[in-house]
């Protein structure tokens, strides 16, 4: 296990082996430059990295351990954690395989647990193949849901999307159109409401603004084209300001949401 407490220790997997996560990783590690007091550590099968950084063409420095070693986590430097348990010859390159996918939910249940013991401080991962995971045995629609389960969590989460200062996050996760209609309700939508605060409150940000996105075309235009903006993401919205008392607007026109958000400020 890592000893220092005063470097942040930065966990990331491959990804899927027969995909293009380990030729992303190497080609990343090839020019990080990583942040200060911070450390990454590589986890997965040294050889699945190597031949990532054969088609990458790049050749990145990283010490590699192996998993029961304990780690000297020393700032600024790229360490390797060979779990030993995928042999890349043996899979197929460039498709959606079972045996794939479970290998890579292996490797990331493996990654969290390290984490849980203390051995990170956060968990990155290179491209997932969802398909490949679900057959592969682990019966998730995404890899958000399974750190969920495999942590215990029951209580609602999202994933978040930053871009040049602009977070997005959903109300509903990775569902079909259909199913997603029937999980926006006022509860869920002043649920997803306030994790955006917290998550934006906790990074620093002490005056953030958070614009709804309305659910019909141009909001609905009154009623006209559904009324789910008067009758559900309103209420939602008036909610929200009223409990956290910041800057919360909405509902926007999904099609003009985006570009005001980059050229101009949102306001209520």
């Amino acid at each position: 296990m890592p000893f220092n407490d005063t470097v942040v220790r930065l966990g990331l997997t491959l990804g899927d082996c027969t995909g293009i996560g380990p030729e992303l990783v190497a080609a990343y590690l090839a020019q990080a430059s990583l942040p200060h007091q911070s450390c990454i550590i590589v986890i997965g099968d040294k050889r699945v990295f190597d031949r990532g950084a054969r088609f990458a063409g790049v050749s990145p420095e990283i010490i590699w351990y192996g998993k029961d070693d304990r780690l000297p986590a020393q700032a600024g430097s790229v360490l390797g954690i060979d779990i030993g348990n995928i042999d890349p010859s043996n899979l197929p390159l460039g498709r959606a395989d079972a045996e794939s996918g479970r290998l890579s939910g292996e490797t990331l249940a493996w990654t969290i647990e390290y984490a849980q013991k203390g051995g990170l401080d956060s968990i990155s991962f290179a491209p997932l193949n969802k398909s490949a995971l679900f057959s592969g045995g682990w019966k998730y629609p995404d890899q958000h849901r399974m750190f969920a389960d495999l942590l215990g969590y029951r209580s609602y989460f999202s994933e978040m999307n930053v871009l040049e200062g602009l977070w997005l996050s959903r109300v509903t996760g990775h569902v079909s159109m259909r199913k997603a209609l029937d999980l926006i309700t006022p509860a869920s939508i002043l649920e997803a409401i306030r994790l955006n605060a917290r998550m934006l409150l906790g990074s620093g940000n002490k005056t953030p603004r958070i614009a709804v996105v309305a659910l019909n075309p141009h909001a609905g235009e009154a009623g006209l084209f559904g009324t789910e903006e008067i009758d559900i993401i309103a209420p939602a919205v008036a909610a929200a300001q009223a409990a956290l008392g910041l800057d919360i607007s909405g509902q926007w026109p999904a099609d003009s949401a985006y570009r005001k958000a980059f050229e101009a400020p949102l306001t209520g």
